[in-house]
């Protein structure tokens, strides 16, 4: 039974290691990548992320989301919010509020990233899984 089990365990890992390569290959400018942004609802975008997985991009654009709303924050608000109510990571909900949320959608890296940025973006993907493009 153990015999069984060690091969079956074998067998799933060399799996998985095949789909990880099948998924990750090599970055190109024609490779399919996820992109997201948000920016404050009076202004343009002024955050983006580019990842190669959904739900890396999802995440990174949050944290960055989260760390917008708290520098926008005086010190005077911020201590009226350490100790009291209506906190949501430690920020207001009016400060996230005010930031818009575009969503996530699929886009080939060359369109998206200037040809001057290509080779800076690719190697940020390849190492990190995720790129911030300059924004203009």
């Amino acid at each position: 039974m153990r015999k069984r089990q060690a091969r079956h365990q074998k067998i799933a890992s060399k799996s998985r290691r095949r789909r990880h390569a099948a998924r990750g290959g090599r970055i190109t400018g024609n490779s399919t990548v996820w992109a997201s942004s948000a920016g404050w609802r009076d202004n343009d975008t002024s955050m983006q992320v580019i990842g190669m997985d959904k739900g890396l991009v999802s995440k990174k654009i949050h944290e960055m989301m989260v760390m917008e709303a708290r520098s926008a924050l005086d010190e005077d608000e911020e201590r009226d919010y350490v100790s009291g109510s209506g906190r949501r990571f430690g920020i207001t909900e009016d400060a996230m509020d005010a930031i818009a949320y575009y969503g996530i959608h699929k886009f080939t890296l060359k369109d998206i990233v200037s040809a001057r940025e290509l080779p800076e973006a690719i190697r940020e993907l390849s190492d990190n899984g995720y790129y911030y493009p300059e924004m203009p």
